[in-house]
């Protein structure tokens, strides 16, 4: 029964207790008008014999109301009137009185759910990794292909799955681990790289898809509107801490555009519902699309939902002086602080199968050190230097062009400056052609073209 609904039977029985300890007021209203605002069927029973007494007594109203088989006789023994005078009883009944209103006989029909925040226990967030992965949350990781997410997620499920402390030396409890992985191999990627990082492979799981034990119908994939599938996976293992999505846009349906936003919430939103329902952290990782510069989170490819949705977003970035360091930054946070990023490598590490043959499926090496950068700032160091490699390569192609002979310093800046090229941009640019320089008798200098001069395409 709705709260407005019982609210509203309580005030129906109020008002019909007041007419049998009121009893000479019926006869100022319309019997037939005041029977049609009663809807507690065991009230219309009580009002009706109430209504076909000749002269209304408080005894006679009692003995007819008891005779009618009415629940509402108990309550009526029990009950005193609170209202002042029948109108009274009327206008209190009438706040919950509302004849559009859908109530619990039209079942069919789609009613409010309405949380009020009295009812709310406030409690604190169940972290996975603390600051970073929330559990019964969603959270997001994204970066370019190649730059190590699927190394990063295996090394979270390593984690999880032996409760080894996490990069940053928060704790981490033993659970299991749910992938769903549709780019790498389980047997000649994902397997290896989890012995990698020192796996307890008995508490991770691959979801590889859905099928009808003893058919022979053929199985087929499983995308994230497959929900009780996903669901009978998790029911399947009653510790599971993680589910690691990867990538989410291979697993939002076939019929998604992931590119509009009602759709993909419609997607995620369940899986966020599950994540909550267990108490499991689901970690999705996301492509980015070839800008830079701006915010981070704004790169993600597809639709603004998927980090609108989620509650942690994080980008694996490369170091911009050393391209094989990667950077695990702080984007949007809905739950807790910034963190600080990290910084790991991915290092050879030589294995030796069962058969007797070597592999190295590489390891992370995580940096000891915090990282003091946000994703924004990072992409926003990224796009500045962009834009200056850019203005230095036109300002080198424009030097090798322009100086088909020994030129003045002061008549190349001059003629540099016209076209848009700072001083300090041609220097650079003279620097990185290797253009000879000397002084001339008058002791000013000049630069010449170089021996190999070639243009820059």
């Amino acid at each position: 029964m709705t709260r407005r609904k019982k609210a509203r039977q309580e005030a129906e029985r109020d008002l019909l207790t007041y007419l049998v300890t009121s009893p000479s007021e019926i006869a100022d209203f319309d019997a037939q008008t005041l029977g049609k605002l009663f809807t507690d069927p065991d009230i219309c029973k009580a009002y009706e014999a109430l209504a076909e007494l000749p002269e209304a007594t408080y005894e006679a109203a009692m003995q007819a109301v008891h005779e009618s088989g009415s629940e509402a006789w108990p309550h009526l023994c029990k009950a005193k009137s609170k209202h002042g005078s029948l109108k009274e009883a009327l206008a209190d009944w009438q706040r919950y009185a509302d004849p559009d209103e859908v109530t619990d006989s039209n079942p069919d029909q789609w009613q409010p759910k309405i949380l009020t925040m009295s009812d709310v226990t406030p409690r604190s967030v169940d972290w996975l990794w603390h600051n970073r992965i929330a559990r019964g949350r969603l959270s997001l990781v994204a970066g370019r292909p190649g730059l190590g997410k699927s190394f990063l997620t295996c090394d979270v499920a390593a984690s999880v799955s032996t409760g080894r402390p996490f990069p940053d030396g928060q704790p981490c409890e033993v659970g299991d681990v749910l992938i769903l992985n549709a780019e790498d191999d389980p047997a000649d990627t994902v397997c290896p790289r989890l012995l990698a990082h020192d796996a307890d492979l008995a508490r991770i799981h691959v979801l590889q898809g859905q099928h009808k034990p003893g058919s022979q119908e053929s199985d087929l994939m499983v995308s994230c509107q497959d929900l009780p599938i996903i669901e009978d996976a998790i029911k399947q293992h009653p510790n599971l801490r993680l589910i690691v999505i990867d990538p989410i846009g291979s697993f939002l349906g076939s019929r998604i555009d992931a590119h509009r936003d009602n759709e993909v919430r419609n997607v995620l939103g369940p899986i966020g519902q599950l994540a909550e329902k267990y108490d499991v952290a689901v970690l999705i990782v996301a492509h980015p699309n070839k800008s830079t510069g701006g915010h981070a989170d704004d790169s993600i490819l597809g639709s603004r939902a998927f980090t609108g949705i989620v509650r942690n977003v994080w980008h694996l970035a490369e170091d911009h002086d050393d391209n094989t360091r990667r950077l695990l930054l702080s984007g949007k946070t809905n739950l807790g602080p910034k963190m600080p990023g990290l910084a790991f490598t991915v290092k050879p590490h030589l294995m030796q199968l069962h058969d007797g043959r070597g592999i190295d499926p590489g390891r992370i090496q995580w940096e000891t050190e915090a990282i003091d950068k946000t994703a924004d700032e990072h992409f926003a160091e990224a796009g500045a230097k962009q834009a200056g490699d850019q203005k230095l390569s036109a300002a080198a192609k424009w030097l090798q062009e322009f100086l088909t002979e020994p030129q003045l310093q002061t008549v190349i800046v001059s003629a540099g400056e016209r076209q848009g090229f700072k001083e300090r941009t041609l220097q650079r640019a003279a620097k990185s052609l290797e253009l000879p320089k000397t002084r001339t008798d008058q002791g000013l200098w000049q630069w010449e073209p170089a021996a190999d001069s070639y243009l820059i395409p």
